[in-house]
């Protein structure tokens, strides 16, 4: 009995209030994070249309698109991504306007999320408080006020520098695949996200006690899988 009661002594309790605060805190900064998303692009704050954005809601609006449509080779995702937006914002009464808006708050609070989480593996309360700090800077800001299609891959990319910090020194296969379904997911909205493959190819390739061959084949299974990923949609 007493054996078996060890672990509990010394393995974290996930019900233990600490931790809850702490993943509410995470929760709350996301809710926070797509208050913002949603405020900033409003009629009141925002300062403008991006182009990309601005062919897909004529398309949708004109009645000329569908979520298949594919107007532009370096955003693949978006028709889809937008037509969910779209249907769920006329569905409350809403516009395709109001639908971009809703997926890039929703994807901000995404992100602001898994920072979120991260900071707080890392560096307790204090790390949490990060998250706050992206999600309300001024370079986000304006790609909000500017409905930015390029806020949809934003959780893609902290997912993938903060997959990249935390198996740093302990990469394993699954951690290429997990890397390279991100990356494509993120490509899928932009190409401009492929950069953000850099930090988990490094650690795939140097860091960490593995043989050449183990390096090596967890580079190939990352570009591997994301590609397949690119494929397959």
């Amino acid at each position: 009995m007493f054996a078996r009661g060890i672990p509990a002594l010394v393995e974290p309790n996930p019900r233990h209030p600490r931790r809850l605060t702490g993943k509410a805190l995470c929760v709350a900064i996301a809710v926070c994070a797509f208050a913002w998303g949603w405020l900033a692009s409003g009629p009141w704050l925002a300062s403008g249309l991006n182009w990309d954005t601005a062919s897909y809601v004529a398309l949708y609006a004109s009645g000329q698109g569908s979520p298949a449509q594919l107007p532009w080779n370096s955003h693949y995702g978006l028709g889809p991504v937008y037509g969910a937006g779209g249907w769920l914002a006329r569905l409350c009464g809403g516009t395709w306007i109001d639908g971009v808006r809703l997926m890039n708050a929703m994807a901000l609070a995404a992100a602001a999320f898994v920072l979120a989480r991260f900071g707080l593996a890392a560096a307790g309360f204090a790390g949490v408080f990060w998250s706050l700090l992206y999600a309300f800077s001024w370079g986000v800001a304006q790609l909000l006020r500017t409905l930015e299609d390029n806020v949809l891959y934003l959780p893609f990319a902290v997912a993938l520098l903060t997959l990249a910090l935390r198996h740093a020194l302990d990469w394993r296969g699954r951690h290429s695949v997990c890397a390279g379904v991100l990356g494509a997911c993120g490509v899928l909205i932009s190409w401009q996200a492929g950069l953000y493959l850099f930090p988990p190819l490094y650690v795939a390739a140097t860091c960490g006690e593995r043989s050449w061959r183990l390096r090596l084949r967890d580079v190939v299974l990352l570009l591997g899988t994301m590609l397949m990923t690119l494929v397959g949609f």
